[in-house]
């Protein structure tokens, strides 16, 4: 390789060894006590080829501070950077930059990293105590294998800490294991093509969106779990979260929105829901809970208690009690159905006449979920009738009608009953005998009897109507 050193160069000692390094492939470390300064101009220009091919393996610099702003924007870079532990106290600019790898382990960036519209086509690590203090901006990047920024520091008093808006990863996204963010990290409409893994990692932006990650597409998951922590809004509206969204573990002191977006298996455990008022659910459909998720309708009444809403809005129970029914809980998923009953009635702004209504139906026929709720009543009302008749008889308060001759059988209370109670029932009790509406306990013996009959119609009907199963609630 020719490579102009010495004289030639007008180079220093340090732009030198770090020259003849990228010449060769080596990876030069410097005291990291004792930063040696290099020029930004001076990487541009080495990197850019004025002193030469450099090695395919590229630049492997450890312990340096680059003066001047790292600017490579537009510019095409066919070897690897990888800095390790190296200070960019004026910031970096990648916009437009066609890359094959960028490594910043441990590296700082006090201020502005701006990398719009960046390609990589392999990696970027930004990783091991990485530091951007002044925001980090990759909006419509994209990558060819991980973002990771694991362990990596990120704030920024104006703006996005991070801005991932639109970039595209065909591998995996990582904001996890030590990862700290404050201020707004925002993944607008991002496509990753593996997962996207925040385990471990802590958003920090009170009183606003600590992950802004609206119409994300995510292939094998997203991973909010074991450690993660966010203070501050998590917003994923719309979003295709793939294989899984799993939160267990995880801990949310603001909302968690995933209105309208979808994942395979929902993973969750009691104490990773946030409080009541911050869990906003409308919309988001999945397949199934998870092995590990609760699935009893006790406690995932309290999860759907945690709701932010004033409006009715069925569709979060309609979903419990697909996703229960699915896998086999068949009662919880009618207990679902009939909450979202009972919400409508809260929240329904139902007039009088309905709202009455609604307490029937629960009670007859448990809004037609539960049809045995009528015969429990009517198993009730025989009962209650056997016994009222028994004293009307001992009253002396029952007789023959007369309408079709000497009764054929003597009087039973038990008998009568159930012949009263049930329409097109002919036990020939009711044809032959009658409450005699002599005295007070006459008279209530035959208005009791209009209500037993009364009750025996509407409740057969009711059973009827809820198993036949045509009730439906148009909302």
């Amino acid at each position: 390789m020719d490579l102009r050193l010495n004289e030639e160069s007008g180079l220093s000692p340090i732009e030198e060894q770090i020259l003849a390094a990228a010449a060769e492939g080596s990876f030069l470390r410097f005291a990291l006590d004792a930063k040696p300064k290099i020029s930004a101009a001076f990487l541009i220009d080495l990197i850019g080829g004025r002193y030469g091919d450099l090695h395919p393996k590229g630049i492997h610099v450890e312990g340096i501070e680059v003066e001047g702003v790292f600017d490579l924007e537009n510019r095409r870079v066919d070897v690897w950077l990888y800095f390790v532990n190296c200070d960019f106290p004026d910031g970096m600019m990648l916009r437009d930059a066609r890359l094959v790898g960028l490594f910043l382990p441990g590296c700082r960036v006090a201020k502005a990293f701006r990398a719009d519209r960046m390609r990589v086509s392999g990696a970027v690590l930004l990783t091991a105590g990485f530091e951007c203090t002044a925001g980090l901006a990759l909006p419509a990047a994209e990558i060819g294998g991980v973002l990771s920024c694991i362990g990596g520091r990120f704030e920024s008093k104006k703006g996005p800490a991070i801005d991932f808006s639109g970039v595209k990863v065909r591998d995996s996204l990582f904001l996890r294991d030590d990862f700290r963010a404050k201020g707004e990290v925002r993944l607008l409409e991002a496509e990753i093509g593996g997962i996207l893994s925040c385990i471990k990692g802590r958003f920090e932006n009170e009183g606003g969106r600590a992950l802004y990650a609206d119409g994300i597409k995510v292939a094998g998951g997203v991973f909010l779990r074991d450690g993660f922590e966010a203070k501050g809004d998590i917003s994923l509206v719309s979003a295709d979260m793939g294989k899984l969204l799993s939160i267990r573990g995880g801990r949310f002191d603001g909302k968690l929105d995933v209105r309208h977006s979808h994942a395979k298996v929902f993973d969750d455990d009691e104490p990773s829901w946030p409080a009541v008022g911050k869990l906003q659910i409308d919309g988001f459909c999945f397949e199934r809970f998870s092995d590990q998720a609760p699935l009893g309708f006790s406690v995932r009444k309290r999860w759907l208690e945690r709701q932010d809403t004033e409006s009715f809005t069925p569709q979060p129970y309609e979903q419990l009690a697909k996703v229960l029914k699915a896998l086999g809980h068949r009662r919880d998923a009618r207990l679902a159905l009939m909450e979202k009953e009972r919400e409508f009635r809260r929240k329904g702004r139902l007039g009088s006449l309905r709202w009455a209504w609604s307490h029937v139906l629960e009670s007859s026929i448990g809004f037609g979920y539960a049809p045995w709720r009528a015969v429990h009543w009517l198993l009730a009302m025989w009962l209650l009738g056997a016994a009222v008749f028994w004293l009307a008889e001992a009253n002396s308060v029952i007789a023959a009608s007369g309408l079709a001759g000497p009764a054929p059988q003597p009087f039973l209370p038990i008998v009568y009953s159930l012949d009263v109670l049930l329409p097109l029932v002919d036990l020939k009790q009711e044809t032959f005998w009658l409450p005699v509406p002599t005295g007070v306990f006459g008279w209530l013996a035959e208005a009791y009897l209009w209500l037993h009959v009364a009750a025996g119609w509407f409740l057969t009907g009711m059973g009827l109507y809820g198993a036949s199963g045509i009730l439906k609630r148009d909302y």
